[in-house]
């Protein structure tokens, strides 16, 4: 009887540990599946932010990037008449500044010449389109009109100081901007100077 004892709770053993076997193969399963899912989702978050980053990094870029000057670098007068069909006649000497850039926005038609003196500019344009071709859009506290020459001119400045004039002929538009600003007289004379 011993010896049937023994076989059936070696039997009941074997079964036990057959359910044992097919719960531990479930647990190992399961686990599997556990890391698996947990490692597809962390891998699908770093691709999401390894496309977050490249997109944020192209938009970077868009806003870094600047858009391409329309002017043209000029040696001279002659050449940019040659060029446009006009020039503009420019004042003799501006007492303490040096000419230094002449540029033609070829689409627009309009010429542009810098004087410098250290930092302070001194900017003239001139453009057969009829509008302020200043570019500057500054709210100054002062605005006047002033009849210069045979122009009625419009005088922009702070305080004593003006800072931009802007005129219109019957052919051209006119402005000159002045960084450091000056009187009202010493801009005028610049203005009857620019033709």
């Amino acid at each position: 009887m011993r010896k049937e004892e023994k076989m059936m709770r070696n039997q009941n053993n074997n079964k036990g540990n057959k359910g044992k076997g097919f719960l531990n193969q479930f647990m190992m399963l399961l686990l599997c599946l556990i890391i698996g899912v947990t490692a597809t989702a962390c891998q699908s978050g770093t691709q999401e932010k390894k496309t977050d980053t490249a997109s944020e990094k192209k938009a970077e870029q868009k806003e870094n990037a600047q858009i391409p000057s329309p002017f043209k670098d000029y040696a001279d007068m002659a050449a940019v008449k040659e060029k446009l069909g006009f020039d503009i006649t420019l004042p003799e000497k501006i007492e303490g500044y040096e000419q230094n850039l002449i540029q033609v926005d070829e689409e627009t038609k309009l010429i542009q010449v810098f004087y410098k003196k250290g930092d302070a500019q001194i900017l003239i344009r001139k453009s057969p389109e009829k509008s302020d071709i200043s570019g500057d859009y500054t709210k100054y506290t002062k605005e006047e009109t002033a009849t210069v020459g045979e122009n009625t001119v419009t005088l922009k400045g702070n305080g004593d100081n003006y800072k931009l004039a802007v005129w219109t002929t019957n052919e051209y538009s006119f402005s000159i901007s002045v960084s450091e600003g000056m009187s009202q007289e010493a801009l005028a004379e610049l203005v009857q100077a620019v033709k």
